[in-house]
């Protein structure tokens, strides 16, 4: 690796294949530490907002996810389209300390609601909606509005009565 003056770094694409045997080796590397560092921002945001408001919570939540996905929209747009995200959720103590805080968040569900399934549920729309959004609405993302929606959406879907 090396720096120009103009102070661009450069490297040699084959010293990248020392570490990694093909291109998506590169890619499932990026995207894991990019879950990882979610995972991570989410975790914080809801042990931060424990005791806060559910509107707050959510707001918060999806405010982080559009913001870290608005950085580099090109290369999350790369990332979707090249390789299928599929996030484990077996457990490290970071997820295990996650789905505790996440599960504060739904806390307010009737009793017998399936908690689970409704954070799954609230998970895959957000992920969805986001890395869609990147791809085909930059300009939503970029301005608020699809983040503006999304939150509606997930609000009124943890509120809607249960049976």
């Amino acid at each position: 690796i090396t720096q120009r003056s103009s102070g661009v770094l450069t490297f040699n694409v084959a010293s990248l294949y020392q570490y990694f045997p093909h291109k998506e080796a590169i890619l499932a590397e990026l995207q894991r530490r990019h879950v990882a560092e979610q995972r991570e921002a989410m975790r914080e945001v809801l042990q931060a907002h424990q005791g806060r408001s559910l509107d707050a919570t959510v707001r918060s939540l999806v405010s982080m996810g559009m913001a870290a996905h608005a950085v580099e929209p090109q290369v999350h747009a790369a990332l979707s389209q090249a390789l299928p995200l599929r996030r484990s959720r077996a457990g490290d103590a970071t997820d295990s300390l996650m789905r505790d805080a996440a599960h504060a968040l739904v806390s307010r569900l009737p009793q017998g609601a399936d908690r689970d399934l409704v954070l799954w549920i609230v998970d895959t729309v957000s992920h969805a909606v986001i890395h869609s959004g990147v791809v085909e609405r930059p300009d939503d993302v970029m301005s608020g509005r699809l983040g503006e929606e999304l939150s509606r959406l997930l609000l009124a879907y943890l509120r809607a009565p249960r049976s």
